[in-house]
């Protein structure tokens, strides 16, 4: 136990918990809601055995972050304090020496130092929007809400600090020259459950992605951004605004199974559009990354972690890339399948499948199926009695063995699915 202790702290974590967050009620709702808590303690978290998860993994991946209980997650970085491990650093082309010229996106082999191709008579973003208020902060860098000068139109601006940025997380865009993976997936795309791409700004130190803002209010908060002395020099110091994401909402309220299914046929159909369309996976699927409205509509975010895993058209049996769990997984652990957390290489299409049957698990019953790393590795989950047609679908998804896991159009066409 010591041992663990000993190297969390060198990785700066604590174990101090966050606060409990306050709840509120979906509206048009007339039940109380049930509190259920998604949130593991971080001292039961320091049971994990580590040791056991293979070295060049642990530092490459986003984990959970228990250093600041007010913030609020976004911005490529976990921050529910379910499993305790460290978080990713900077760099994370760590990995094996055999994986270090593979590439499944059109990458560069070091970050850029400069704003490429960017015009000097392009306008500012301070010279478009004015910021409001800070919706979170993150592994990569904060989110605010902004209003665009010319009509007072509400959105969210995300600025993404360029040294923050993993080096395999930049690609080739015909305006901008090298851009974020996150920003060049969201031009590219056009689904109503994915977040809207407005603008983006090359400036400076940071990369400025503008995008929808969306979501209903779950749980409020008037604290003040933690992090002045770092936070981008278009926004200032500013309050921070209340999160508005599906973690908030199980937070706060306990779901039917109706009410569930709606929300997961949305996501699978969003990441269904993603591989089928445009042969990219998102990485990264969990309840934070998940926008939701008070009608229960949803949109997704932060595709920090996206990678483009096949050609369009081709086959999906057999064309998907097998990719190294140290180079190309920027996804949070809780969510990872057993293949990553051994860092072997992996199908980031059935990775995501993986994700899906986690989140469905959560989502209904307010808590992971695994509690701790271990768990995952031996296959150990609770099966409920209560649903047995979604814990069937469940099973498909949480399979061992990534070749017999569902696909995205097997979970869209599984009976619970279309009941």
């Amino acid at each position: 136990m010591q041992a663990i202790l000993t190297a969390l702290q060198q990785f700066g974590l604590s174990s101090s918990q966050p606060s409990s967050p306050t709840t509120t009620t979906i509206p048009k709702e007339n039940e109380q809601p049930t509190k259920i808590n998604t949130k593991q303690n971080a001292a039961t978290s320091l049971k994990l055995a580590t040791s056991k998860l293979p070295a060049s993994v642990l530092p490459s991946i986003n984990t959970v972050n228990v250093n600041n209980a007010s913030q609020q997650p976004s911005v490529g970085a976990s921050t529910s304090p379910r499993f305790n491990l460290p978080k990713q650093p900077t760099n994370v082309l760590n990995g094996p020496a055999h994986y270090k010229n593979e590439v499944c996106t059109p990458v560069l082999a070091n970050a850029p130092s400069s704003t490429p191709l960017s015009s000097s008579a392009r306008a500012t973003f301070k010279d478009k929007y004015d910021v409001c208020e800070m919706l979170g902060l993150g592994g990569f860098g904060h989110i605010y809400t902004c209003t665009r000068k010319t009509d007072g139109k509400k959105l969210a601006a995300k600025f993404l600090k360029r040294s923050k940025i993993p080096a395999n997380r930049w690609t080739v865009d015909p305006e901008f020259g090298l851009i974020p993976m996150e920003a060049y997936v969201l031009k590219q795309v056009n689904h109503p459950g994915i977040v809207k791409f407005y603008e983006l700004f090359m400036e400076g130190n940071y990369v400025i992605i503008v995008q929808e803002l969306f979501g209903a209010v779950w749980n409020e908060s008037n604290v003040s951004s933690q992090d002045k002395s770092d936070a981008p020099p278009q926004a200032g110091h500013v309050n921070k605004h209340r999160s508005m994401d599906l973690f908030e909402l199980l937070e706060t309220k306990r779901l039917t199974e109706d009410q569930v299914r709606y929300i997961f046929k949305q996501l699978v159909q969003v990441v269904s559009y993603l591989y089928n369309e445009h042969g990219l996976v998102h990485g990264d699927l969990k309840d934070e990354n998940i926008l939701v409205d008070a009608n229960l509509t949803i949109k997704l975010i932060d595709f920090g972690g996206a990678v483009k895993v096949r050609s369009v058209g081709t086959s999906t049996t057999g064309s998907d890339l097998l990719l190294s769990a140290t180079r190309h997984f920027h996804g949070t652990l809780e969510f990872a399948p057993p293949e990553i957390l051994r860092g072997d290489r992996y199908d980031a299409h059935k990775s995501d499948v993986w994700s899906l049957g986690v989140l469905l698990y959560s989502i209904m019953y307010g808590k992971l199926p695994f509690p701790d790393l271990e768990s995952v590795l031996r296959m150990e989950f609770k099966r409920r009695p209560e649903h047995p047609l979604m814990m069937d679908l469940i099973s498909h998804c949480l399979v061992k063995d990534a070749k017999d896991r569902f696909v995205f159009d097997e979970i869209l066409a599984h009976p619970w699915m279309t009941c």
